[in-house]
């Protein structure tokens, strides 16, 4: 029947809070999120994580001590984390991500944008339009993977008219029939 597998993936988008994530799942109750250390807590250096003109914070988590932070100073560089992760191919999955606008101010002009990647064909791109500062904005989006890839996601303005901060937590990646819940 579709509607209850809709109804869990809506669901699961309607969450939010800041407090840490679980998973249930019709078909593994306990299954485990696919991303180690989303949250860029353990240990403190961020590792697995590969960062590229970013680096961990403890200015403004969502979940404490630490968030990716992107600090973009009227500069046109890509900043980015990146992770490699094993999916099964052909399998549905929900990738979840907080960002906030730490310091700054998000300009319509500045043309910024969260691109979050799991390969090639599946690419979500959040243009940054609006952000009330210091509150987290949840993005999710749900793929069908290719087979085992990297996950990226960059933070990048095409014209940032001065420092803006933008800090990323909490990221998740597990099967999309799988329930987000809060603890």
């Amino acid at each position: 029947m579709l509607f209850p597998k809709f109804a869990a993936v809506f669901a699961a988008f309607a969450v939010a809070g800041t407090s840490a994530q679980k998973c249930k799942c019709p078909s593994n109750p306990c299954a485990t999120d696919i991303v180690i250390n989303g949250d860029f807590d353990d240990p403190l250096s961020g590792k697995p994580w590969t960062f590229a003109r970013m680096e961990t914070t403890t200015i403004k988590p969502r979940s404490s001590p630490q968030a990716a932070l992107a600090s973009i100073q009227n500069d046109q560089f890509k900043h980015s984390i990146e992770q490699p992760i094993t999916l099964t191919q052909g399998k549905q999955y929900t990738l979840r991500y907080y960002w906030a606008l730490v310091q700054g101010t998000l300009d319509p002009t500045a043309n910024c944008q969260i691109v979050a990647s799991v390969d090639t064909t599946n690419t979500d791109i959040n243009s940054l339009l609006v952000a009330a500062p210091n509150k987290y904005n949840e993005r999710a989006f749900t793929f069908t993977a290719a087979g085992t890839s990297d996950l990226q996601i960059s933070v990048q303005c095409v014209e940032a008219p001065a420092t803006i901060n933008i800090n990323i937590d909490d990221v998740s990646l597990y099967p999309a029939s799988c329930l987000i819940i809060e603890d």
